[in-house]
């Protein structure tokens, strides 16, 4: 995982002390685990995990045909941070309203459906 990270880190040109920070560590110790100097208890690594998979998703969620090409500050956390955060609520809308055009349905449709879930509306 420690390859994997740290070659995703470089492939985007996500700043370690962006990462460090958001991940709650100090950027010595996130930099001698990527390099393999020290170790890392698996919390940490999974948050180090969870931080770059979320920076990474802001980064594509971006770059999609269609969308501007936009550039970020990677440096600024809090910047990072809110990006993440924005994105995030973005998809949760976006599976709120594709979920609503799912089940939309005509109201005789909706009447039987309520039927199956309720008894008493069936009138039987």
């Amino acid at each position: 995982m420690r390859q994997a990270l740290r070659d995703t880190i470089a492939q985007y040109s996500i700043p370690r002390g962006t990462v460090a920070r958001l991940a709650g560590m100090h950027l010595p110790d996130l930099s001698g685990w990527l390099n393999g100097r020290t170790e890392l208890n698996p919390i940490k690594i999974e948050r180090v995990r969870e931080t770059v998979a979320s920076i990474v998703e802001v980064l594509q969620a971006t770059a999609e045909p269609g969308q501007p090409n936009l550039k970020f500050d990677l440096r600024d956390p809090d910047n990072v941070r809110r990006l993440i955060f924005e994105v995030s609520k973005f998809k949760m809308q976006a599976a709120v309203l594709e979920a609503q055009a799912q089940f939309a349905t005509t109201p005789t449709q909706a009447a039987d459906a309520s039927a199956v879930f309720n008894p008493k509306l069936s009138g039987k």
